[in-house]
């Protein structure tokens, strides 16, 4: 029996449709796995994630510094500020070497490479200046009174030249993340510059506790309640009054107890005989309390206590 063409074609005809979808679908595998925009993406976005953890990590241990070195060891601190602060520049020198990075991310850590820079050398400069004027009045050279004010200018020099160099590439940053959102947003999240601000609310909640300053001055900060063994009247005392309390002050030449109260971020301390202590809370955590305070003449003076 002779052999017919369509005994041949009819597989063809059946195997063709398959090969052919079997050739679409890995091209179609390839360009989701290899897209070079969606690549690009993920590892733009992930590398700017771990921008934000280094500086997370920073900004805590900062926090830590003048709770962990032993009191009076100015040398320490400043090395141990700036082995933090070059670390953090290491870091995103590190991460600008990913080559597979949006270049635009890259001109983000070139701005913060030169910043963490400057920061360095504002700190050693800052402390080893400051650490020159304690000298100076430790050895009766210079009065006390003076002393204040120099370091009170020297804080708010330090503080407002800090403060320039962190803000100062913002909106630029901005516009990158930006145009970054624009190409990306079908591939990750949005590209975002995490402005933390310490609520009211928070500060008021941390406030309450035993703290110690970084010049050997104790104070207790107690709640409207510690002293109240009924637990069910406690809770309606500390919720009819949640920023008032009453406290304790301890330091080598006195001590007193006072009450308390704050209002947004300020607290204020009131003792029977004496003029009030207020405190202006700059930032507050589980382990720090950053505050100033105004001392007799009237200069502002940035001070930190640790929590105990």
């Amino acid at each position: 029996m002779p052999l017919r063409s369509d005994h041949f074609i009819t597989p063809i005809k059946l195997v063709l449709p398959g090969i052919i979808v079997s050739v679409i679908g890995l091209f179609a595998s390839n360009y989701i796995f290899n897209n070079p925009d969606k690549n690009r993406a993920k590892a733009t976005f992930a590398t700017w994630k771990v921008i934000n953890q280094f500086e997370r990590i920073l900004e805590k241990n900062s926090d830590l510094l003048p709770c962990n070195t032993p009191a009076g060891d100015q040398l320490l601190l400043k090395k141990d500020f700036i082995h933090l602060y070059e670390m953090t520049r290491q870091n995103m020198v590190d991460l600008k070497d990913e080559e597979k990075i949006d270049k635009r991310l890259s001109a983000i850590l070139n701005m913060k490479i030169d910043s963490y820079t400057e920061l360095k050398r504002i700190t050693e400069a800052f402390l080893d200046s400051a650490q020159f004027v304690i000298a100076q009045a430790d050895k009766g050279v210079l009065p006390i009174t003076e002393k204040n004010y120099i370091i009170s200018q020297m804080q708010s020099k330090y503080v407002n030249d800090l403060t320039h160099v962190v803000y100062r590439d913002t909106a630029m940053t901005k516009n990158i993340l930006k145009e970054l959102n624009q190409s990306y947003s079908s591939y990750v999240d949005s590209f975002v510059v995490v402005e933390k601000v310490q609520s009211y609310e928070e500060i008021q909640k941390l406030i309450p506790g035993k703290w110690i300053t970084t010049d050997k001055v104790t104070i207790e900060i107690k709640t409207a309640t510690i002293n109240n063994s009924d637990p069910s009247k406690a809770k309606e005392i500390q919720k009819a009054n949640p920023n008032t309390g009453t406290g304790h002050w301890e330091q080598s030449d006195r001590e007193f107890d006072f009450t308390w109260t704050i209002d947004k971020s300020t607290l204020t301390m009131k003792r029977e005989n004496g003029k009030d202590i207020v405190f202006e809370i700059v930032k507050i955590s589980d382990a720090l309390v950053t505050f100033v305070l105004t001392d007799a003449e009237g200069n502002a003076m940035i001070a930190n206590a640790c929590r105990i």
